[in-house]
């Protein structure tokens, strides 16, 4: 059982430590073909990370954050990026335990902070309508118009145009690095019990690098 004491890293710590890079590499190993490449991206482009580690010292799960700004309307609009997510079999539950962790950090700001992440995985996306507010899209691919300016604003982050008839939530070929056959396999079991058609519907490419990206917030004062 994972212990409920989570550890927040800056930076400075996180960066330059091989000893943790192979505690994280050992943790998504599992979920990845390359499992160094989303650590080491991870490592380089996030601005904190969340530890949480077992009575033995072991490490059963981790999230990094970072906060880009985003434009929104032509208004520069601070958010949370949502990175790298992970949980070892050690801890079930542990991942959706850390993400309260840094939701409860970040309502100590006393004020909605809009968040938001990138995914292949009908799971995450799942895990984040439940642990946050107004979140785009549904697990049926429908979205709020209220987050389509949200939207656009993530596209132009990473210099997507949006073409006719595109989904404004799906990124082809953004992601340089992709799931195992294990994790592939674990997306189908779970697709399948909820009868989740949005890969599918969306003709998203995971081997190719596509990746839906959600958006949402944090409100202060509000428990999930």
């Amino acid at each position: 059982m994972a212990d409920k004491t989570i550890q927040r890293l800056e930076p400075s710590t996180f960066r330059h430590c091989p000893e943790l890079r192979s505690e994280l590499i050992a943790l998504v190993r599992d979920s990845y073909e390359k499992p160094e490449a989303p650590v080491d991206a991870a490592l380089g482009h996030n601005e904190a990370l969340y530890l949480n580690r077992n009575e033995t010292g072991q490490l059963a799960s981790f999230f990094f954050t970072a906060k880009p700004t985003l434009i929104v309307d032509g208004q520069p609009m601070p958010s949370l990026y949502m990175g790298l997510l992970a949980t070892g079999p050690s801890a079930p539950g542990g991942a959706a335990w850390t993400l309260r962790t840094f939701i409860r950090d970040v309502q100590q700001q006393q004020k909605r902070i809009p968040v938001w992440g990138r995914t292949a995985s009908p799971i995450i996306l799942h895990l984040m309508h439940t642990l946050l507010s107004d979140v785009s899209p549904m697990p049926d691919g429908t979205y709020t118009e209220a987050n389509l300016p949200f939207a656009l604003a993530i596209r132009d982050y990473y210099d997507y145009d949006l073409t006719p008839g595109e989904h404004p939530f799906v990124l082809r070929r953004n992601a340089k690095y992709h799931y195992s056959a294990k994790e592939t396999a674990g997306i189908e079991k779970f697709t399948q019990k909820r009868k989740c058609a949005l890969l599918s519907d969306l003709a998203l490419n995971e081997t190719a690098g596509d990746r839906i990206f959600y958006c949402g917030y944090i409100d202060c004062g509000k428990k999930k």
